[in-house]
C-alpha cells in the first residue's frame, strides 16, 4: 500500500464519484474536487480488502502515515471513501476515520462517504498539499 502522484486524467471519474456519493449528506462535489486541485500536490492511496476490523484499522494508520504531508505542508483537502460488507459496524467506520484525521490533521477540507461492499473493508484516500501559512510568507 504506497500512495502515488494523484493523476487527475484517470483518477477524476473514480474521485468525482466518491464526492457526488457524499454530496448526500450535503456536501459539494465540484468543491471539494477543486479543493484537491488547489494543492501544490495531490497524492492517492487505495487500500487492498481487510480480512478483520482489527487489520482495517491498521491498514488505517499505515495509510495515514503514508499520506502525511512533507516536512513544512499541511493537507489543505481530503477525500475518504471506505467500503465495507454489511455487517461492520458504525464504530469500525469513525475508528478508521479518527485515525486518518489524527495524522493527517482535522482542519483540511474533507470530503468522506461510505458504501457497502461483498468483500473486506477497503478505502480509498487522496489529498492535497499545500505550504504551510509560515512557508508562504517566506517565499
Amino acid at each position: 500500500m504506497r500512495k502515488r502522484q494523484l493523476n487527475w486524467e484517470t483518477d477524476y471519474e473514480v474521485l468525482k464519484q466518491i464526492c457526488e456519493n457524499a454530496e448526500l449528506v450535503g456536501l459539494d462535489a465540484a468543491a471539494d474536487l477543486e479543493a484537491l486541485r488547489s494543492g501544490e500536490a495531490a497524492f492517492i492511496l487505495e487500500s487492498p480488502p481487510a480480512a478483520s476490523d482489527r487489520i482495517a484499522v491498521d491498514m488505517a494508520r499505515q495509510a495515514a502515515q503514508e499520506m502525511a504531508p512533507e516536512p513544512g505542508r499541511v493537507i489543505l483537502a481530503a477525500v475518504l471513501h471506505i467500503s465495507a460488507n454489511m455487517e461492520v459496524n458504525l464504530e469500525l467506520i469513525g475508528e478508521i476515520v479518527e485515525v486518518i484525521q489524527q495524522r493527517i490533521g482535522k482542519d483540511a477540507n474533507y470530503c468522506f462517504s461510505s458504501e457497502f461492499c461483498d468483500e473486506g473493508t477497503h478505502f480509498i484516500l487522496a489529498t492535497a498539499e499545500g505550504r504551510t501559512a509560515g512557508e508562504e510568507e517566506t517565499r
